[in-house]
């Protein structure tokens, strides 16, 4: 991921650009996370002193249905 990100003149996963990935409100987006935590592909490893992506999508999808969405 690191070698691909080199690919991109702007903040990167590794495969999308920061800037690609923002939809709506974006409240939020400076976690340590590469493509493969985002999608949770390499076998639910993740970066060992950052949030678990589970996690994170978890509290988001109760964010969005608290708001009725």
């Amino acid at each position: 991921m690191l070698i691909l990100g080199l690919a991109f003149d702007e903040p990167n996963d590794g495969l999308v650009g920061q800037c690609s990935t923002h939809l709506g409100k974006v409240i939020g987006d400076d976690y340590k996370m590469n493509h493969l935590d985002e999608i949770n592909g390499l076998l639910g490893i993740h970066h060992l002193f950052e949030t678990d992506p589970k996690t994170l999508y978890r509290q988001h999808a109760n964010r969005l249905q608290l708001q009725g969405l």
